[in-house]
């Protein structure tokens, strides 16, 4: 059995959108149920407020800058037989929720024999446990792409790799909400990207909502890098010569002004077991290495809020991943054909 929905989907964005909520569907559908309640609970306001508060404040922005998104989005609302308004809090879950948001994940790209490897612990809201979305899409005149998604939103909101020898994966950063694109339609973009250029010039686009951080690899290009934007800054961060680069929620680049920021001990404990979990490989890293460290218990790596753990080698276009509340977890690999 799976262990996440398995979607595929090809053409134009609005053809993606309509394949994706078409199959995603019935997950979406109970999600949307459960909205008023989980943000009157969550955060004590009213989900309508919260809707027009985004089309305020965020769409316009998303609109101006990724319209082919927007239509991806519309089309997503088309395919599962619902309006835009129902769906666009799983866009904007983050920016909406701001600072009560479960904070996630943790990242680490690291150096093998035999290439590049990314892993990553996709960590969120217990109400996503099982409903995770694989997404094997093939835009016209894009690359394709694989990606751990949510429902209801754009691919790309985890993690993925693209027929590019891309791979990347999204750690949240956490600082107040502004006026600006949501994160969900950046990570959208990136995970199209082609080149490692293309990326850094994507996480530059502004004005920004929220604090982002994504870590990328290139198996073309042999590089790996993590990029750090908040609402106005930007900095990027090299592995240099080191066998591992590591993240998790807070902010590691000294070019970042952190005066807004918000750090907790959660995320500099998982940083620091990421490093002295993957510092034991001596340089000679190795898949196995970092399968053990996305699921050591120790330093919070894995913990009830990981919803999944996924490690993708770009040069071989796999992506391995885990359903970490699954009754019966194991790892099952998914290949991008060419």
């Amino acid at each position: 059995m799976a262990p996440f929905l398995r979607v595929r989907a090809s053409g134009t964005h609005r053809q993606i959108g309509r394949a994706i909520g078409k199959a995603t569907a019935q997950i979406v559908r109970v999600l949307v149920a459960e909205n008023a309640a989980f943000y009157r609970r969550k955060i004590r306001k009213d989900l309508r407020r919260m809707i027009a508060l985004a089309r305020k404040n965020y769409l316009p922005f998303a609109q101006k800058k990724f319209p082919r998104f927007m239509i991806e989005l519309e089309g997503i609302a088309e395919g599962a037989g619902l309006t835009l308004d129902q769906i666009l809090p799983f866009s904007l879950e983050e920016e909406l929720l701001d600072r009560f948001a479960v904070e996630k994940c943790s990242t680490a790209a690291i150096r093998t024999r035999s290439g590049l490897l990314l892993g990553h612990n996709e960590d969120f809201g217990l109400r996503y446990r099982n409903r995770l979305v694989m997404v094997e899409a093939r835009p016209a005149g894009r690359p394709a792409f694989l990606s751990l998604s949510y429902p209801g939103t754009l691919a790309g909101s985890s993690c993925g790799l693209n027929g590019a020898g891309i791979a990347m994966a999204n750690d949240s950063l956490n600082f107040i909400a502004e006026r600006g694109i949501p994160k969900n339609f950046i990570f959208r973009a990136v995970l199209e990207a082609r080149t490692m250029a293309e990326i850094e010039k994507t996480m530059r686009i502004g004005p920004r909502a929220i604090g982002l951080g994504i870590t990328a690899v290139s198996s073309r290009e042999h590089a790996v890098t993590a990029i750090e934007t908040t609402p106005k800054d930007v900095a990027v961060l090299s592995i240099g010569k080191a066998s591992a680069l590591t993240h998790t929620n807070h902010v590691l680049s000294p070019k970042i002004d952190r005066r807004a920021e918000k750090p907790t001990r959660s995320s500099r404990v998982r940083l620091a077991g990421l490093d002295r979990f993957l510092a034991r490989g001596g340089g000679a890293l190795t898949e196995k290495d970092l399968e053990r460290c996305l699921s050591s218990k120790k330093n919070w790596l894995l913990r009830e809020q990981t919803l999944a753990s996924v490690i993708m080698d770009p040069a071989r276009r796999t992506l391995r991943l885990i359903n970490r509340h699954a009754p019966s977890p194991e790892w099952t690999e998914y290949k991008l054909a060419k």
